[in-house]
């Protein structure tokens, strides 16, 4: 009935959207329009921890390459790690290096230390892994006209798949998890006013953050927090629904709970603070939709449901000992189907049936203790251990099993094979007829199912690459022992790139090559593979100079092509994905 419920207000949430982007559209030529003399000054600030120089240098020339008024974009490394190597990195780069004597409140000290330290009356707010698009600034300052807007929010868009579409093999079948959130809800929350900031993607108006006495600091996750603090004060968060910026997501299964765990518990902290959904200045519509029901019912329900057929099983209970036989087996089936179907249509194929479950099942393992503990003991040091920061960067290339949510898992598969098997050598009349036997059995099946997707996800694949590829078609001279070939890429990365030619090329693997590609000269450069009689050569680039790797970098994260690519969601392909990943034999 709770998990009904909590469906109830899921459909009620998404019979509302807004869509800003018609007036980003006006606001941003109005902008344009301006005077640059009278445009505000903008603070950029990346706020890093320990990620490394590879994820921050990325994000350092998407802002140097924002379209503003260079004498009034101000960009700032808000580093917490306190590094003498970055402080220099930036100095070279030419933008400013702002550090703290101590890490007091996380990210929201370090937030709260740069409020202090700089001045603009305009922030873009990113992570150290999101590169900004050079029109982010224009999108959204336009939107600050209206006098009680504190906040605009841009989606969390990746240019990397999860672990669960690594793990499942489903990268170009399988929307990011994240989607339904950024895609369908916050539009939805958007229209209801309950917004909210998400500590990256957004510009944020210095004046409110003042007001209200700066980013709050009494949980692990400022941002949900600090958009309520400023709701309460009369200030708007506004969502508009364009990517504006790419990051990195999570790249292992490690990573990928850490960062849950600490947004769950981040979120339930919010519940016992004077600015939770309990506290005054909030409207019905907002106390209900920052209720965090998600992080209590989402660690639960999936648990319970998947325990529910062994316990039928084992017990054996007449659970619908009035109704006819048609019904038993009819009437729940009917109601699952419309419940898929409104979630299938509601959020646009980012919610697959089997898939999605598997996925909240499997974060639900390692939620489950977090967010009991979270609800005994919101404040202080953590009963299950959390790390501070998501890890970027650095688990890409390694190869594990979660052992912990495989064991519980494989628990639950084998209770649920021994209750059946219990059920059919101990026949007990009068407890279960043929026609609930029927269903139970159905409900069973599906229940295996999504145990045994769940089950795959804990078997880590390392990433194929260690830079992501994009497909970008770009011209290349490839030139090896005097002779020049005129060919084009296939994709590109920062580590190599598929170039194709109109003819077959004499090359051989191993050759040293020289490329001139994107505005770049690479001269260190090697052929890896050729394919298809010479038509295809795969080459991987050696060391860059600074300024090619800059300019590949751009080229790669900042051209015009989509990033990631579009996926096309298709229930036989995520079935032959699940299949075929089931039939590998390397775990």
């Amino acid at each position: 009935v709770i998990g009904l419920l909590d469906f109830l207000v899921f459909v009620g949430l998404l019979s509302r959207f807004r869509d800003r982007r018609a007036e980003a559209d006006r606001r941003a030529r109005a902008v344009a329009a301006a005077d640059p003399a009278t445009l505000p000054d903008v603070d950029v600030w990346i706020a890093t921890y320990n990620e490394d120089w590879d994820v921050l240098e990325k994000t350092l020339i998407g802002a140097l390459d924002l379209d503003w008024p260079g004498e009034r974009l101000h960009i700032h490394v808000l580093d917490d790690g306190r590094r003498a190597w970055l402080a220099e990195a930036c100095a070279e780069m030419g933008v400013h290096y702002v550090t703290r004597a101590n890490n007091l409140h996380r990210k929201a000290g370090n937030h709260n230390n740069a409020l202090a330290r700089t001045s603009s009356p305009f922030i873009l707010s990113l992570d150290a892994d999101f590169i900004p698009a050079a029109q982010a600034i224009r999108r959204m300052i336009g939107f600050f006209d209206e006098q009680n807007v504190a906040i605009v929010q841009s989606p969390q868009v990746f240019h990397n798949p999860e672990p669960f579409r690594n793990n499942l093999l489903l990268h170009n079948a399988l929307s990011d998890d994240l989607d339904l959130f950024y895609k369908i809800m916050q539009p939805a929350r958007d229209a209801w006013d309950a917004a909210f900031y998400c500590g990256t993607s957004a510009m944020l108006r210095r004046a409110a953050l003042e007001q209200v006495g700066g980013f709050a600091t009494q949980g692990d996750i400022e941002d949900q927090i600090t958009s309520m603090k400023l709701w309460q004060h009369g200030w708007r968060t506004i969502f508009l629904d364009e990517q504006l910026s790419t990051g990195l997501a999570p790249e292992s299964v490690t990573t990928l709970h850490d960062q849950r765990n600490r947004w769950c518990r981040g979120s339930l902290q919010i519940l016992f603070t004077r600015h939770g959904p309990f506290a005054p200045g909030f409207t019905m519509v907002q106390r209900l939709l920052f209720s965090q029901s998600y992080w209590v019912l989402g660690a639960f329900m999936p648990l319970w449901y998947s325990i529910l057929p062994a316990l039928v099983w084992l017990f054996g209970p007449q659970l619908f000992s009035h109704a006819p036989p048609d019904e038993i087996v009819a009437m729940p089936m009917l109601l699952m189907a419309s419940i898929w179907l409104a979630l299938l249509s509601l959020g646009e194929r980012r919610w697959i049936p089997v898939v999605s479950p598997a996925f909240q099942l499997f974060m639900a393992v390692e939620l489950l203790p977090t967010t009991l503990t979270s609800l005994i003991k919101p404040f202080g040091e953590s009963l299950v251990r959390i790390l501070p920061v998501t890890a970027k960067g650095e688990d890409a290339i390694r190869r594990r099993v979660d052992w912990p949510t495989c064991a519980v898992l494989s628990a639950i598969v084998l209770g649920t094979l021994v209750a059946i098997a219990y059920a059919a050598l101990t026949p007990r009349p009068g407890r279960m007829g043929p026609d609930e036997a029927l269903a139970a059995l159905a409900w069973t099946l599906l229940d295996l199912a999504t145990l045994g997707v769940a089950l795959l996800t804990c078997f880590e694949l390392p990433y194929r690459r260690r830079n992501q590829r994009f497909a970008i078609r770009e011209a290349v001279e490839l030139t090896v022992g005097g002779t020049t070939f005129f060919g084009r890429t296939e994709n590109l990365s920062l580590s190599g790139a598929l170039i194709a030619f109109d003819a077959p090329v004499d090359l051989a693997p191993g050759a040293a090559v020289s490329l001139a590609l994107a505005g770049a000269a690479l001269p260190r450069a090697r052929v890896a593979r050729i394919l298809i009689a010479g038509g295809l050569v795969a080459v991987a680039f050696g060391d860059l100079a600074a300024d090619a790797r800059r300019a590949l970098t751009r080229r790669v994260y900042l051209g015009p092509e989509p990033k990631p690519e579009p996926v096309i969601v298709n229930g036989a392909a995520i079935f032959r994905g699940v299949v075929r990943r089931y039939a590998r034999m390397d775990i």
